[in-house]
């Protein structure tokens, strides 16, 4: 799950994709655990209701095994998964997705940032300067010390950390915004991990979320086939509904929930290095630059093709007290 200033060795410069000419992770546990099937079967149907977020669940045992083979896939694929951040046209393509996440909140100064699942840190560079204060962590002590390797700076730091147990106080928090890149499709309980996230936060606090969406039959197939035959790319992980995915926010507490579409051409450069950079480094720029009109102009085709979803709330404003 996902990152800054310097990226020692990187490749090429940090692409500018934040508005005009401004610079600019996946951890585990699968989404299942508040009976995600039954809510995605519901949400094709009549809509999703807090009943059926509640129901179902996995048991704590197997969540622990699920969150173990998740953290040991992510310490193998660490270095591969800090490739593409280092490689021309996914670079460009996975700043993007971050900056783009951000944009379609409609926010700007992100404040003090908490990210769950930071993956190797790479959000702390593309979202630099947005930003006071960014704390990063991950499962997996793999992609944290890749983290750390690249990205280490003022102001960043990254820790080991499993996002089922957080302490705001630990983390130095408490934090302004929330920040998840992949997660929340990993993880067996989504909606205690949520509340786990906002109690991380000051009163008002923003909570983003990009996650996989199962809308376009297509990208669906491409994802089952990438299961099938990409090795650093982890079977225990789902798709959501949009309907569900609004569910499990709403359902952690958040308000103010809103979804965008996010990515269509973008995403394949994203998710792979497609050879050769020269060729692919201006088509993932003219990818990106499609993207973010079609995001713009056509959001409600947008929501019915792209790969992903921003999904986003707010923590309750603190009551006002009684003098």
């Amino acid at each position: 799950m996902g990152t800054r200033g310097s990226c020692r060795g990187a490749e090429t410069a940090l692409p500018t994709v934040w508005g005009v000419g401004t610079p600019l992770w996946d951890t585990g546990w699968r989404a299942g655990g508040i009976g995600a099937t039954s809510v995605r079967r519901e949400a094709r149907g009549q809509g999703v209701s807090s009943t059926h977020v509640e129901d179902g669940g996995v048991p704590a045992g197997a969540d622990d095994a699920r969150a173990t083979r998740d953290r040991d896939h992510y310490d193998r694929i660490a270095g591969a998964l800090a490739s593409k951040d280092r490689y021309a046209p996914s670079r460009l393509a996975r700043a993007h997705r971050h900056v783009r996440s951000v944009e379609l909140t409609g926010a700007s100064d992100l404040g003090a940032v908490l990210e769950i699942g930071c993956g190797c840190g790479f959000a702390a560079e593309y979202l630099s300067g947005h930003y006071a204060r960014f704390v990063g962590i991950d499962h997996s002590a793999g992609v944290i010390d890749a983290a750390r390797t690249w990205n280490a700076r003022d102001g960043v730091s990254f820790a080991q950390v499993d996002g089922r147990r957080l302490s705001a106080e630990a983390l130095g928090g408490p934090f302004d915004t929330v920040f998840m890149i992949g997660v929340l499709h990993h993880v067996p309980e989504p909606v205690a991990l949520l509340r786990q996230a906002m109690a991380c936060l000051r009163p008002g606090g923003l909570v983003i979320a990009n996650e996989p969406q199962d809308s376009n039959p297509a990208i669906r197939a491409l994802r089952r086939l990438r299961k099938r035959g990409d090795a650093d790319y982890s079977d225990e992980q789902d798709e959501y509904a949009p309907a569900v995915l609004r569910a499990i926010l709403e359902e952690a507490g958040l308000e103010k929930v809103a979804l965008a579409a996010q990515g269509l051409f973008s995403t394949p450069f994203a998710e792979v290095k497609l050879p050769p950079a020269a060729l692919t480094r201006p088509l993932a720029a003219a990818a990106c630059w499609a993207d973010r009109g079609l995001e713009r102009l056509a959001p409600g085709a947008m929501r019915r093709l792209s790969w992903n979803l921003v999904a986003y709330g707010r923590t309750a404003e603190e009551a006002p007290r009684d003098d």
